[in-house]
């Protein structure tokens, strides 16, 4: 909850609000970005990252209102079709998020691998919240690859 004392501005309040979100954002994010890491499987060659502190700046200078997380396999280029593109989108004003896994082209065509009730996901927590991400990713991918998944 921002707090201000005395006068202010549309501006300063903006600021005291943006200030409030990027907070919580960087202890979100600084939660999340361990239990992704931890959890998620990835193909052979991908990797995941979230650059935690860029998308706080973004909520503090633009006003977003959203982590983003990804996953890509940084040598086959983006419109390579040997590759599994995955982004996740956390949201600060609510605890859910939506998600991209597909395999091929990062942008363009390309095979989505969620289901359609697995790509927008709501929970009590933020916890809960990467572990449903977690689940939803890692059954997608295990699919993909020919895996069976429990």
């Amino acid at each position: 909850m921002a707090s201000l004392q005395g006068q202010f501005s549309k501006q300063v309040l903006l600021e005291a609000i943006r200030a409030n979100i990027a907070e919580d954002a960087m202890r979100v994010g600084t939660e999340l970005v361990q239990l992704l890491r931890d959890q998620l499987k990835l193909p052979a060659g991908h990797h995941f990252s979230f650059d935690v502190a860029r998308n706080v700046h973004e909520i503090k200078m633009r006003g977003s209102n959203k982590l983003s997380a990804f996953v890509t396999k940084p040598t086959a280029g983006y419109y390579n079709p040997d590759q599994i593109y995955a982004e996740f989108r956390i949201r600060m004003d609510e605890c859910c998020a939506l998600m991209i896994v597909k395999s091929g082209s990062q942008f363009g065509t390309g095979a989505t691998l969620l289901a359609e009730n697995d790509a927008a996901l709501h929970a009590a927590n933020y916890e809960e919240l990467a572990v449903m991400m977690t689940d939803a990713f890692n059954d997608a991918v295990g699919k993909q690859a020919g895996e069976k998944v429990d």
